[in-house]
């Protein structure tokens, strides 16, 4: 099997991992601003959070959550 039959499937796994990481930063990100303005690092663990939850349904197509 050669990359170009797998290309869609791969593109479709990188926007599963985007979308999900960049809406738990906008929806949970932005509720940790308001509370702690300086800690960046609590808002990339939740953008790394995202882009897990976001890779595992792009490979497996199952909810993460049940």
């Amino acid at each position: 099997m050669s990359l170009t039959t797998k290309l869609p499937e791969l593109a479709s796994i990188a926007l599963w991992v985007g979308v999900s990481a960049s809406s738990a930063v906008m929806l949970l990100g932005t509720q940790n601003l308001k509370y702690n303005h300086k800690n960046w690092k609590e808002i990339a663990a939740i953008g790394s959070l995202g882009a897990i939850i976001g890779a595992y349904y792009g490979v497996t197509k199952d909810w993460f959550f049940k």
